[in-house]
């Protein structure tokens, strides 16, 4: 309470040190015709300070603009290079992918109380995932071409660190010698991580281009072979993953399960 009385008075103090500049500031002008005296005086600033006081009552402090913060972070945000394998959607994505492109279709339909429904949202699907996949796709060409200039930098730093090391071991100067061991170290370790995140990223991505390929093979193949489907007379085997194997490679995740391995009942 004592706290709230001392906050009040402060305010009030504040306030009438406010009126008082307006009121120095007022200034007469010379009677008009009739007679009357006009005084005019600068404006106060009721809008902001009833703000003001709203929110010193409240027990708040003064609003802070967290506009300016935002706005960088949405630049720094909108000008960094999105990293696709920092993503498991990017996994997940190729996981479903996989998972939709084994459907047996012919399978799929004769269980189906509306074959012609079923085909449809079957290939809409399809399309969808198709689309996204490729987006993927895109962002990890971009991502590949990063890492190639990432890693032509990182090398040409780890040669010019030994070649730094050789000289100072050459002049016997073993104080920079011992200096430049950690660099080499850690030179050597940035470009095996960068040469590391090739490897993953350039499979993941033929992984990606290969399924996009089967994916517009099985879309072309449904289309053309639509009635057939749906009046159930055998067609032309659809284009599938089953004999290339793609799904059973690339990285590992803990445990020993393959990111690209598909669910047993599948």
């Amino acid at each position: 309470m004592r706290k709230h009385s001392i906050r009040a008075g402060s305010l009030l103090v504040a306030c009438f040190c406010v009126s008082s500049c307006g009121a120095s500031h007022t200034a007469s002008v010379p009677a008009t015709a009739t007679g009357n005296v006009i005084v005019q005086g600068a404006p106060r600033p009721s809008a902001a300070l009833g703000l003001f006081v709203s929110t010193y009552l409240g027990g708040g402090d003064s609003p802070l603009s967290t506009s300016a913060l935002k706005g960088i972070a949405s630049q720094v945000k909108l000008h960094t290079e999105l990293n696709p394998l920092a993503s498991t959607d990017t996994y997940s994505l190729l996981k479903e992918f996989g998972s939709i492109l084994q459907i047996n279709i012919p399978d799929l339909l004769n269980r189906s109380s509306d074959r012609p429904t079923t085909l449809t949202q079957y290939t809409d699907g399809l399309k969808n995932i198709t689309e996204r996949a490729k987006r993927t796709e895109t962002d990890l060409s971009k991502h590949a071409d990063t890492l190639n200039t990432d890693s032509r930098t990182a090398q040409k730093t780890l040669s010019d660190i030994r070649k730094r090391l050789n000289d100072a071991k050459v002049k016997n100067d073993f104080a920079t010698s011992g200096s430049l061991q950690k660099d080499l170290v850690d030179a050597q370790t940035n470009v095996a991580q960068i040469n590391a995140q090739q490897q993953e990223t350039r499979d993941t991505l033929t992984t990606y281009k290969n399924l996009a390929t089967i994916a517009d093979e099985r879309i072309k193949a449904i289309e053309e072979n639509r009635e057939a489907l749906i009046s159930g007379l055998k067609v032309v085997d659809i284009p599938g993953i089953d004999s290339l194997g793609i799904l059973q490679g690339g990285s590992s995740k803990p445990g020993g399960t393959s990111i690209y391995q598909l669910p047993p009942s599948l």
